[in-house]
């Protein structure tokens, strides 16, 4: 009948708004994800570079690239189809050089902090591949967790930091 195919019409014309406007909602969402995102490494630099003086250049470096990092890491396990092992290849890895007292280890740990961020330092020194002499690359992990209480999706996050290089 004429009227039942205009309440129809009228229908697809609702349904088809709505899905218009969730759309949109979110479209609009994820345009004010990246704005949050945006402002937070701002703010991230800004707190820091109040808090650690004469060391912007590398405040904003290691605060851009360990965001970079978190970025990829969340961009890939959102991912059903990417295979994991791509973050290896499209992460950053950070060698933070520089004289003794100049506040790289405080760098790194206000950044863990502000970002909130598990951060496991140890000294080059004391590590060894076998274990025979220090910890081993699995004792660093497990300090990782350790700190997350067992949580391994933020201890996959954290950050190691490979302390002394130079003095080996």
């Amino acid at each position: 009948s004429p009227k039942e195919k205009q309440e129809l019409e009228t229908f697809d014309s609702l349904l088809n708004r709505m899905l218009q406007l969730e759309e949109e909602l979110k479209v609009k969402e994820e345009n004010k994800k990246e704005e949050i995102s945006d402002i937070k490494v701002n703010s991230v630099i800004d707190k820091i570079t109040n808090k650690i003086i004469g060391q912007d250049d590398a405040i904003k470096t290691l605060v851009s690239n360990i965001y970079h990092n978190q970025k990829l890491i969340n961009f890939i396990s959102e991912q059903e189809e990417i295979d994991p092992s791509l973050l290896d290849s499209s992460k950053v890895s950070i060698l933070l050089d520089g004289e003794t007292g100049t506040g790289k280890t405080a760098i790194e740990k206000e950044i863990a902090k502000e970002l909130d961020l598990p951060i496991v330092i140890t000294s080059a020194n004391s590590f060894s591949e076998t274990g025979y002499v220090g910890p081993t690359i699995t004792d660093i992990l497990k300090k990782l967790l350790d700190q997350t209480n067992g949580d391994v999706e933020k201890a996959e996050r954290g950050i190691v930091v490979l302390d002394e290089i130079d003095k080996i």
